[in-house]
């Protein structure tokens, strides 16, 4: 159904153009409410101008007191200098220089005396943890630790008095990198301060290399003093949204995001979805001017955000085109040499609270693009790339598109893991063209696709949703399998989810009724579809239980009897009188811990770490929030989609969030 319009997106794609746009992209420092995130705004803006294609950069206030449903804007912040110089007997050693590497510098740090400091630097170990700092004295000193920023600021800056913090941060990303794996890199770190009177001090950013160089001199002995002078500044400004469209006959929608923030230069992370945009909208625009596509149904729109922040500015904003929005695609992390940077192509589908066609449509597109060689004999293609399609993980602009209050159905197309991710070695010689040009084809032939979606189209894709669920059930049953150690729980995981997925699929299929204008069309395609699915889903499930008898030494019908026996405890019965009523839109942000109380906020912390394993639950308890569903039918749910189940968890979180004023009892 979209083989034609693809073959004339990819014969005008140009990979050479999106590579310099990402290259272009790559020179400015994009912090979030910043000259250089305005500057690049601009660039972008300016360059679809040009290209012919309408374009405005939006402004929203950088000030605290701002709010855009749950998140809290914040100071615009800009730094002029900052350097850190180790001083000893021998002389002085540049440790970190603002003007060479700005990821040196721990992003929103707070000034020092115009003269700089010198001052001595004190190792803690355990910065996060508060007893580490007994019988330490750090007041008027510097911090060397590893952790979280704003946690260890907190304590040594705020608690203490420790004039700022020196970090070696390198998080590691088993199996593609170890910390010492990027001895020379610097991992990008930031504070989140909303403004100047949220004390946090000033930090700097070392290599694992001078970590461990530092942390050899305080294991002789050796007494560390320092030079540190930071030039920065909060103030009331801006924070910019790009918006550009290609307007289609109608007042419907469908919309493309690019996150445009993170430090110079951050190639993949995310100039490379941020440029791979930019050419995606020249080639939809060339095509249609020339007559070559039809002009759409729906207006394509195009949108370069601050990650997150942006869009929570431009959705509040423009509620009264969310309606009007049928499908949206994120790019992030899309330019990737998977050779050098080692992690495949995903699409991400969208969490399964929020029904939709979305994630199909992206699959289909990418599993397209993928025969792009063949066997010897002709009789089966494959991709030459690494790709993958993977279930809702979140962390990027889809999951706020994707919140059931927003309702639009939002994949995302990334690269991961990536082995620079977040580092200063995230340059533009780690992008690839041939990807760019990859995953522009597949996001301009997404968004002309659901910009011109019909009935018959709408047909096909309810029959695309259909094919594609037995494999999407075999992969999920398969890790279950592969990975189970208790063969009840196991058991009770493969029932669970095939079924949920099935209830799902059904869901997603009806999404696609308001294109199925015809009466009954919708009924009719259920009919056929229902059984194939349960088909499928009990097929895949009896395979699994085989599978689990056999490597686990336990009979069939013990096991099937075992794993569906039900078991409730307090916590169960509990939630099950407990229906939650969201007062908000759009998922928490991590900010919304800002408009709480010192006391909500404390409890939040709390709770945060008695569940840490469970914490990802949350995000998806907020999704399935509907004013019907129980805090019990919630547990079930996520327990479908996730495979994670601790009602106890739920219901102590709804309790922190009521009486924080976000939730309500229905």
């Amino acid at each position: 159904m979209f083989q034609n319009e693809l073959t004339k997106i990819e014969q005008e794609f140009m990979k050479g153009a999106a590579f310099q746009y990402v290259s272009a992209i790559t020179q400015y420092h994009r912090i979030q409410a910043s000259p250089g995130f305005r500057q690049a705004a601009h660039y972008v803006c300016s360059t679809l101008q040009d290209l012919g294609i309408a374009a405005e950069v939006i402004s929203f206030p950088a000030k605290p007191g701002v709010t855009w449903w749950c998140e809290s804007s914040f100071q615009e912040w800009d730094c002029l200098d900052a350097e850190l110089v180790l001083l000893d007997d021998k002389g002085r050693i540049r440790l970190c220089s603002y003007r060479e590497n700005k990821l040196s510098l721990i992003q929103r740090s707070q000034s020092t005396d115009p003269q700089g400091v010198e001052a001595e630097v004190i190792y803690i170990e355990k910065g996060e943890e508060p007893n580490s700092y007994e019988d330490v004295d750090v007041k008027d000193k510097i911090v060397f630790s590893r952790g979280n920023p704003s946690a260890i600021a907190r304590l040594a800056v705020k608690e203490h008095g420790a004039l700022g913090i020196i970090l070696d941060n390198m998080t590691e990303i088993p199996p593609i990198r170890s910390r010492l794996d990027l001895p020379d890199a610097r991992q990008y770190t930031s504070f989140w301060p909303l403004s100047e009177a949220d004390n946090t001090g000033f930090g700097f950013v070392l290599s694992p290399r001078q970590g461990e160089m530092l942390l050899n001199r305080f294991t002789s002995g050796e007494k560390v003093k320092v030079y540190a002078k930071v030039d920065a500044r909060f103030y009331d400004g801006e924070i910019e949204v790009v918006s550009a469209c290609i307007p289609g006959v109608t007042t419907e929608e469908v919309a493309a995001i690019a996150h445009l923030c993170h430090p110079q230069p951050s190639a993949n992370d995310n100039a490379s979805g941020s440029g791979t945009l930019i050419e995606t909208a020249r080639v939809l625009n060339t095509l249609i001017q020339s007559g070559e596509l039809a002009k759409p149904q729906r207006t394509i729109r195009f949108l370069w955000v601050p990650e997150m922040t942006g869009t929570y500015a431009y959705l509040s904003a423009n509620e009264n085109r969310i309606g009007e929005t049928v499908a949206a695609i994120n790019l992030d992390m899309v330019g990737e040499n998977q050779e050098l940077c080692k992690g495949p192509l995903i699409v991400e589908k969208p969490p399964r609270a929020t029904r939709g066609f979305g994630g199909y449509l992206a699959e289909s597109i990418l599993r397209y693009m993928a025969m792009e060689s063949s066997n010897l004999g002709g009789t089966s293609s494959y991709a030459l790339f690494k790709w993958a399609v993977s279930p809702y993980s979140g962390g990027s602009d889809h999951s706020i598109w994707s919140d059931p209050s927003v309702g639009i159905s939002c994949p995302m197309m990334i690269q991961w893991p990536d082995k620079y991710y977040h580092t200063s070695e995230d340059s533009i010689d780690k992008v690839d063209p041939h990807m760019l040009k990859l995953v522009g084809t597949i996001t301009a032939t997404y968004l002309y696709f659901s910009a011109n979606m019909n009935f018959a189209q709408a047909l096909w894709m309810a029959h695309e949703i259909i094919s594609l669920f037995p494999g999407e059930i075999k992969d999920v049953v398969t890790g279950i399998v592969k990975n189970s150690e208790d063969p009840v729980e196991s058991g009770r995981a493969v029932s669970k989810r095939s079924q949920f997925l099935k209830n799902r699929c059904i869901e997603d299929i009806k999404s696609l009724e308001n294109f199925l204008d015809r009466d009954g069309s919708i009924d009719d395609i259920l009919a056929q579809a229902e059984p194939f699915l349960e088909l499928s889903a009990k097929g895949i499930e009896n395979t699994a239980f085989l599978h689990l008898s056999a490597k686990h030494g336990i009979p069939v019908d013990q096991l099937l009897s075992e794993a569906h026996s039900v078991c409730e405890d307090e916590w169960d019965k509990k939630a099950q009188s407990i229906i939650p009523k969201r007062l908000f839109k759009g998922p928490l942000s991590s900010r919304t811990l800002n408009l709480l109380t010192p006391e909500m906020r404390e409890r939040m912390e709390d709770c945060r770490s008695k569940w840490k394993k469970e914490w990802s639950m949350f995000e998806y308890f907020i999704y399935w929030i509907d004013g019907e569903n129980s805090i019990f039918d919630i547990a079930d749910l996520i327990e479908g989609e996730i495979g994670k189940r601790n009602t106890q968890a739920l219901v102590e979180y709804f309790e922190i969030l009521r009486d924080a004023g976000l939730l309500e009892v229905n």
